[in-house]
């Protein structure tokens, strides 16, 4: 999910992600991908066995608790903050990912089934126990989506819906000023060119540090680290970049990886998009 290589590039020192001052969001609109805060809770819950065995259950039991718990509690922590929470819900599924939506459903029915085979017999492939199977089985389901509706509605969150993905839908909203900040760990807003996204909230006890991209440091890493000259940022370049690196639109280059990229992209790609404009 997002362009392979990029997060983990900006990450690198710290140099091209910013700390977020608690204070800089009072006030303000908070953007939320609604799956992070899905996929998280159906994680978090697939640390206990009872959970897993339930979530698994034919016919399935209901465990509401969970999810309203820890959504219960991301909802405080933003409000806490002065922000105003609105979700983003995936819409209908893109097309063009068609071949990775297919090749993911099929991972996720094999995973379930190892985990079912394990609830039967006892027994896993590799020696796995429930918790590594449970973690790897338990998905985003309809049953899950439907609770967090329910519960967005119980609490008067506003809820919207995107016409395909939600991460198009969160972009254009900031454009529009409908929203300052966008939530997510899906790094396609960056091409997108997404202002301000909160991709981490990290805990130290009862401590928390905010991390986020940011456009404009997106902009100087790609000056810095593959044009090699500043005032070159140019979106197509990096759209173009982000797709050479690979995403769920396009596989990766074999044997062409962000080092390699860096060094090879501004000659093959860069300069030879602009000449051609200028032709």
């Amino acid at each position: 999910m997002g362009i392979d290589g990029l997060p983990s590039q900006l990450k690198v020192d710290g140099k091209y992600v910013s700390q977020v001052q608690p204070e800089m969001l009072h006030g303000k609109k908070l953007g939320v991908d609604a799956f992070v805060w899905l996929h998280r809770v159906v994680s978090k819950a697939s640390n206990d066995d009872d959970y897993c065995r339930r979530f698994h259950a034919e016919p399935q039991v209901p465990f509401y608790e969970h999810l309203y718990n820890f959504l219960d509690a991301e909802l405080r922590f933003w409000k806490s903050l002065g922000m105003e929470v609105i979700l983003v819900v995936d819409g209908k599924a893109n097309p063009i990912k068609a071949s990775v939506d297919t090749k993911r459903r099929a991972g996720r029915d094999k995973q379930v089934d190892a985990l079912k085979a394990f609830m039967t017999t006892g027994a896993a492939e590799g020696g796995k126990k429930l918790k590594g199977l449970a973690k790897d089985a338990c998905h985003v389901t309809r049953e899950v989506v439907s609770y967090f509706l329910q519960w967005a509605n119980e609490n008067s969150v506003a809820l919207i819906g995107a016409p395909m993905e939600a991460e198009h839908q969160l972009v254009y909203m900031q454009n529009e000023g409908e929203i300052e900040w966008i939530y997510t760990v899906d790094s396609d807003v960056l091409p997108l060119c997404a202002t301000n996204v909160i991709y981490e909230v990290k805990w130290d006890r009862r401590n928390f540090t905010l991390w986020a991209f940011t456009h404009d440091l997106v902009v100087k890493f790609f000056e810095e680290e593959v044009m090699k000259k500043k005032g070159s940022f140019r979106r197509d370049d990096f759209v173009a970049y982000c797709i050479f690196l690979g995403c769920d639109y396009c596989d990766r280059i074999p044997s062409v990886g962000p080092a390699t990229l860096n060094k090879s992209f501004k000659a093959v790609w860069a300069e030879k998009s602009a000449d051609d404009k200028v032709a």
